[in-house]
């Protein structure tokens, strides 16, 4: 895969996912740290910034998009597909830093495939969760918006 790099980003939110990044000291050094088990291995009392690295093509969604709009309860060949586009887009959301949005692919995910939920998924879900400033009217209008979208398509999945 291909990436590209993304905006400088302040010190809180942390990354998600682990790896290595740049961050940007107090002097404006950039340097790279890998950030593990939701820490910096280096010392970050000087970081000031950091970012990492966004896939390329996250910018273009319409595909996973269309894949997700195409699902139909009657029509279990429509799940697979659905389920991928739910995956990609929720990880898009979280790339581009729009959390309430990546919460209401992850729960349509969660409700197609929850095995397509990796780990990192899942602590996703739970570091937005834990969010203190998330309000309980953002979360329910996000699960309203589900429903909703199910309600258009048949309702929820029919597992056999």
């Amino acid at each position: 895969m291909k990436f590209k790099r993304e905006a400088w980003r302040a010190l809180q939110p942390s990354p998600v996912h682990e790896g290595e990044y740049e961050v940007k000291l107090d002097t404006g050094d950039v340097i790279r740290a890998v950030y593990q088990q939701q820490q910096w291995t280096q010392d970050a009392s000087r970081f000031t910034r950091w970012r990492g690295r966004l896939l390329k093509g996250l910018n273009k969604p319409k595909l996973r998009r269309s894949a997700l709009d195409r699902y139909r309860a009657d029509a279990s060949p429509t799940y697979a597909p659905a389920a991928d586009g739910a995956h990609f887009l929720a990880r898009r959301a979280v790339s581009l830093d729009v959390p309430l949005r990546a919460y209401q692919y992850y729960l349509v995910l969660q409700t197609l495939d929850p095995t397509l939920l990796d780990k990192v998924d899942r602590q996703w879900i739970e570091r937005f969760l834990a969010a203190p400033s998330l309000s309980k009217e953002k979360l329910q209008a996000r699960h309203h918006k589900v429903d909703v979208f199910f309600k258009k398509r048949g309702g929820h999945p029919a597992r056999g």
